[in-house]
């Protein structure tokens, strides 16, 4: 587990079908199976399995067919042209180059 450099949430990476790294959330969100019909959303498993599904809030809970990780979204996260906030040893090291 690690935490997101701009927000600080925890948040998990796994290897997603296409193979490649991504970060997911480190709680689980219910789910209920999607039905064929309408706009579904995706949710991961823990070894990067996706599942198509409705995604439920958290008071339905009891009425959910499973529960998996979703996608991790920053809301702090800037622009791509800006770097990553630096870590404190980052800084530190910094102030003695």
């Amino acid at each position: 587990m690690s935490r997101c450099a701009w927000c600080g949430r925890p948040i998990i990476w796994i290897r997603g079908p296409d193979g490649k790294k991504m970060p997911i959330e480190n709680g689980f969100t219910p789910y209920k199976r999607h039905d064929g019909k309408g706009w579904s959303n995706k949710l991961y498993t823990g070894a990067g399995g996706v599942i198509r599904c409705i995604i439920l809030p958290e008071d339905r809970a009891d009425e959910a067919d499973g529960f998996a990780h979703m996608f991790h979204i920053c809301p702090k996260k800037p622009s791509y042209h800006r770097p990553r906030p630096l870590t404190r040893r980052e800084k530190f090291k910094a102030q003695y180059e």
